[in-house]
């Protein structure tokens, strides 16, 4: 991943994950409807959606800025993976990287590839309390259009 490169770059030893204010939006243009901004506390686990990228927005079909993690139900064929990712975060301090389905609307049998990385950041040095996900699509066929994907929901 490229973002990978960069979120290392800014990584020290001394600290529990790159300082937010070491993220430069500029540095990530092309990346930017990509991106998933959260809101992070490790104990208890929350996680609160801060900023979603604009094709993040466009595959999920809503945009879930403001919602917690336990108020989004994610239509992919694992839908307990990014609960398990932030908790993996939470014991680790460790970016996560995983993959998952998101079946097309009213088509089981055929669906769209996420494959994602998420990455703690720090405010102070010394606790998680932001992470940033990239998420990058893949479509079984490239002419599918994004009303085919099946939608999140939120409540």
């Amino acid at each position: 991943l490229e973002f990978e490169r960069y979120w290392r770059a800014r990584t020290s030893p001394t600290l529990a994950a790159p300082l937010r204010r070491e993220i430069d939006p500029n540095d990530l243009r092309a990346l930017l409807p990509h991106v998933v901004i959260v809101d992070f506390q490790a104990a208890p686990l929350q996680v609160r959606y801060r900023l979603i990228g604009t094709k993040v927005v466009e595959v999920s079909r809503v945009d879930f800025t403001g919602k917690r993690l336990e108020e989004c139900d994610f239509q992919a064929d694992d839908p307990d993976i990014w609960r398990q990712a932030y908790q993996r975060i939470a014991d680790t301090a460790a970016p996560v990287f995983g993959r998952v389905d998101i079946p097309l609307d009213g088509e089981n049998d055929r669906s769209v590839v996420e494959e994602f990385g998420i990455f703690p950041l720090s405010h102070d040095g010394s606790a998680i309390h932001q992470c940033i996900a990239i998420e990058d699509y893949g479509a079984p066929d490239p002419f599918i259009a994004p009303e085919k994907i099946r939608p999140m929901k939120v409540r």
